[in-house]
């Protein structure tokens, strides 16, 4: 997912296209994952492809990584564009903004420009893009209520549900990893 404006996008999807990359539309965030495959290999975790992808991109970007192959992690990172993590009782959830994190938990940690996080059922690291340099950052607690960021919502005139849209929700399941986009499972197993 890509919340953002990636505005060389038409030079590297030059490039890509030259690398034999076949693209499906006309967007800037079809970009970014072509971009991270080009640089994984055997040997480059998908946390490494994506901060040398990363490093590549001008312009202002949160996104979310998810692999297949390496369905125990997700990929954050953000310049420019906000990217707060939730951190949860066994979950983590990775949105745009508080809203749809208040109502889980209470714990959040917002990455800076320039940083991104690898998150796994283990735990998160952040470190820098440019120099992957391990950034210690301890959880803050949000003062809110769902009714504050309502009567916020309320008098401002924005969609929650838009924000919803860049809300993703990490937990451990009886028979196997959810990712839950919104409201909908979009990866993994029910639990039963």
């Amino acid at each position: 997912m890509h919340n953002g404006i990636i505005e060389n996008f038409a030079t590297l999807k030059e490039k890509l296209v030259a690398s034999g990359h076949v693209f499906h539309s006309e967007t800037d965030t079809e970009v970014l994952p072509h971009l991270f495959e080009e640089f994984m290999t055997d040997s480059m975790p998908l946390s490494q492809a994506v901060r040398k992808g990363l490093q590549q991109v001008r312009g202002t970007f949160g996104i979310l990584v998810f692999d297949p192959a390496t369905p125990d992690q997700l990929i954050a990172a953000r310049h420019g564009s906000p990217l707060v993590i939730g951190v949860g009782d066994g979950e983590y959830i990775i949105a745009s903004d508080i809203s749809p994190i208040i109502e889980h938990t209470a714990k959040v940690v917002y990455l800076e420009d320039g940083e991104m996080a690898t998150i796994t059922s283990k735990g998160m690291q952040i470190y820098t893009i440019a120099s992957q340099q391990v950034v210690e950052r301890a959880h803050e607690a949000v003062e809110w209520t769902i009714d504050d960021v309502e009567r916020a919502i309320a008098a401002g005139g924005r969609d929650r549900r838009h924000r919803r849209l860049f809300a993703v929700r990490l937990v451990e399941g009886r028979q196997g990893r959810k990712i839950h986009v919104g409201h909908a499972v979009a990866i993994g197993e029910e639990e039963g």
